[in-house]
């Protein structure tokens, strides 16, 4: 129980708000809450959620990236555009790939941001870098 508490607050801190103890479900529930993010998976998430996600019969397009990251900070409202754009087409998840560090060896990931784009749990399409909504709606169509 302390190590949840410790991770609990570490994951917090990540998302610069103060949130006194609380198991990890209810973490979960206040962050996604809390952030009013419309990307499903800008909270820490399991890699159970994550496989399922991609399983989706609907097109499912990952942005991999870090809070740290310039680039993926210029790709956030290019990828409400692409949302906007493509209402009902595909779904946008974001994943934190430090906290995530699972992923980096299972999809060889070097630098963020990365696009992945799924579709019952076949990857369809992988970019690394930043692209402008045109150009990525464009590409996206490609696998409709």
């Amino acid at each position: 129980e302390i190590l949840d508490h410790h991770v609990t607050i570490i994951q917090a801190r990540r998302h610069k708000r103060h949130i006194p103890y609380f198991s990890l479900p209810e973490y979960h529930y206040l962050c996604s809450s809390l952030t009013k993010q419309r990307f499903a998976f800008h909270c820490p998430f399991s890699m159970t959620s994550f496989k399922e996600a991609i399983q989706s019969p609907t097109p499912v397009l990952i942005d991999i990236y870090a809070t740290w990251c310039e680039p993926c900070k210029w790709l956030e409202p290019v990828l409400d555009d692409v949302e906007r754009l493509m209402a009902g087409k595909i779904s946008i998840h974001k994943v934190d790939i430090d906290m995530h560090s699972e992923l980096r060896e299972e999809y060889t990931i070097m630098g963020v941001p990365v696009l992945m784009l799924f579709k019952n749990g076949k990857l369809l399409w992988r970019y690394n870098g930043f692209m402008y909504a045109p150009d990525m709606v464009k590409k996206l169509n490609e696998f409709l």
